[in-house]
């Protein structure tokens, strides 16, 4: 890491704006420290944000969003550390652990069922890059 880099918050939440219309649920505590713009497969631009999140309530956390989140095409996910990631569906958590393939093929069944675009749903370099799949403006 370069001296005038922050290092990464743990765990942060990685959400696109747009899949929560009404915003973060009220019992979501997050404080935000980025956002970009960025543009979907489909060349839709969206709004990305990163939100620091309380390690005591990751879970409770992600199950509220999947209550919040829009029901078709999104999905947030959390970074917990190098190895582990917590993807967020409409009504659905999913653990992510490195190089476990099993759980990224229900992950990417989940995501297909809700037409998230398999380019889009790039998890296993999201351990390395958190947004593989999009173009940062």
């Amino acid at each position: 890491m370069k001296s005038n880099e922050r290092a990464p918050v743990l765990p942060r939440l990685i959400a696109i704006e747009e899949s929560f219309p009404d915003g973060l649920p009220p019992d979501v505590c997050a404080s935000e420290y980025r956002r970009f713009t960025a543009v979907l497969e489909n060349e839709q631009p969206v709004t990305v944000v990163e939100h620091a999140i309380q390690l005591d309530r990751v879970y409770d956390i992600a199950h509220s969003l999947a209550l919040s989140i829009r029901r078709r095409r999104y999905y947030a996910h959390v970074v917990l550390s190098a190895d582990h990631l917590i993807v967020i569906f409409p009504s659905c958590v999913v653990d992510l652990h490195r190089g476990i393939a099993e759980e990224r093929e229900v992950a990417h069944m989940l995501g297909h069922r809700l037409g998230v675009p398999a380019s889009e749903m790039r998890f296993d370099e999201m351990f390395d890059v958190d947004h593989p799949d999009l173009e940062v403006s």
